[in-house]
């Protein structure tokens, strides 16, 4: 086989991992916003609003996430965590539901 031949193969593979890696990654976020959003569902059940933050949900707050929260008035909310650069993945408690999100569509 030719170096040419041989670093196609190589880069192929090493492209392909890594949409593996990212695609376990971005499943794992949304496993962990899913499990987010029961959480605040069951706080608001339990306590007639929703949290003010993941604090009051037990869960420290940081700022590489990898899952985020935010309230958005008295009766709704978005979970969010970030795909790539400049992309997310957002739920809207309005509608219930993951929604794609790029910053190159603005």
């Amino acid at each position: 086989m030719k170096a040419s031949t041989l670093t196609l193969l190589f880069i192929a593979s090493f492209l392909v991992a890594a949409n593996s890696c990212a695609t376990y990654l971005n499943d794992a976020k949304r496993a962990q916003g899913d499990d987010l959003i029961v959480k605040i569902e069951e706080f608001r059940a339990n306590n007639g609003r929703l949290p003010e933050d993941l604090a009051e949900l037990g869960i420290e707050e940081r700022l590489e996430g990898p899952v985020f929260y935010e309230k958005i008035g008295s009766d709704s909310y978005e979970v969010w965590y970030g795909t790539s650069l400049g992309e997310s993945m957002i739920y809207d408690s309005k509608d219930r539901e993951w929604r794609s999100y790029s910053r190159r569509n603005e």
